[in-house]
């Protein structure tokens, strides 16, 4: 069971890799009073896009069997990126039955 986790959480970073990722980041700001003790003034939650990692990418395309990952065109490495996120997909679709 344990396995099935860390392949799980490998899995899930490894797509967020590949495909970029948002996340929510929260700001607390606070200010001192007359007490000179600290009051939360307020919370502000940022969100931030985690563009696609291009070396994640080509690292998963060359275990995949593709030799020469310079000579392949940007057209060519997004195509690649699909296919190898749906054959991600279509594994843990199969692991979650």
């Amino acid at each position: 069971m344990e396995n099935k986790l860390s392949d799980d959480l490998a899995f899930c970073a490894l797509k967020n890799l590949i495909e970029g990722a948002t996340t929510v980041e929260e700001i607390e700001e606070y200010v001192i009073d007359d007490n000179k003790k600290l009051i939360l003034k307020g919370t502000k939650k940022v969100i931030k896009k985690l563009p696609p990692d291009l070396s994640a990418i080509k690292t998963v395309l060359s275990m995949d069997g593709v030799d020469d990952l310079k000579s392949l065109s940007d057209e060519e490495l997004e195509k690649e990126k699909q296919k190898l996120l749906k054959q991600l997909l279509d594994e843990q679709k199969a692991d979650n039955k």
